[in-house]
């Protein structure tokens, strides 16, 4: 069922490394402070407000820069809405190679938006929900095949707020904002070459007694043979056609 040779088109990769890239140049700014660059990384928010409530009184670690955004993968599922023929073929424009019709998979995402003033996390989710109406498509590069772009896109499915401010008085405030997303993509399997260029057809005639249907066993009076010369690849294809007629008794 598997194929015995491993290949790897780094598909989830380019998905992720593209939805970290869209959030990746917001800023903001403070009073007396100017615009400061709002950084981002791939890991839960629990991770994050952990490190930020001094991650269980460790006190040789340094506090994190807030506020800050992050990003994980939620879920994957298929969507068979999107399905075509899986015996469609893709055919590269050069190189001779082909792959079969990908599956179609929606993966989800969830952005988190950490801060401890609401005025800087406002600035930050406003500078994003105008984007997404809800659908905001991208153009990504070698998605489904080399030299080629695919339009994916992604949807902003909800915005949910979050306010933890509970303990002690001198606790750190967090305000968390989280946005759920989904991502269109879809994964294809391995790259195959394709069957080689017809240079070659050849056409027999057969003959049989007058009223009588052609035999299977009649012997063909001659042949036609319609050769192309072509290069290696449809890249050069330059054909050159020559016709001849051949005695099929003849080897060739």
């Amino acid at each position: 069922m598997f194929s015995n040779t491993p290949f790897y088109n780094q598909t989830t990769k380019k998905a992720v490394a593209v939805f970290g890239t869209l959030f990746n140049d917001i800023k903001i700014t403070k009073p007396n402070r100017g615009t400061e660059r709002v950084p981002i990384a791939y890991g839960p928010a629990q991770k994050f407000i952990a490190r930020l409530t001094d991650g269980g009184g460790d006190t040789d670690r340094i506090a994190l820069k807030v506020p800050r955004l992050s990003f994980e993968i939620t879920s994957f599922s298929l969507d068979t809405t999107r399905q075509l023929n899986k015996n469609n073929k893709l055919t590269y424009s050069a190189g001779g190679n082909s792959i079969f019709q990908g599956m179609p998979y929606d993966i989800g995402f969830s952005l988190s938006i950490l801060s401890k003033d609401q005025d800087s996390a406002l600035q930050i989710l406003e500078q994003i929900l105008p984007t997404f109406r809800p659908e905001y498509t991208i153009a990504i590069k070698d998605m489904e095949r080399p030299g080629m772009s695919s339009d994916v896109p992604l949807i902003l499915n909800s915005v949910a707020p979050e306010d933890t401010y509970e303990g002690q008085f001198e606790d750190r405030r967090i305000i968390t904002y989280t946005l759920e997303f989904t991502m269109k993509i879809k994964y294809f399997g391995e790259v195959s070459s394709t069957t080689g260029i017809i240079k070659t057809v050849e056409t027999f005639f057969h003959t049989s007694p007058a009223g009588k249907a052609v035999a299977t066993n009649d012997s063909p009076l001659s042949g036609f043979r319609i050769s192309t010369a072509v290069g290696d690849s449809p890249d050069d294809f330059s054909p050159t056609t020559t016709f001849g007629f051949t005695d099929p008794g003849i080897p060739r």
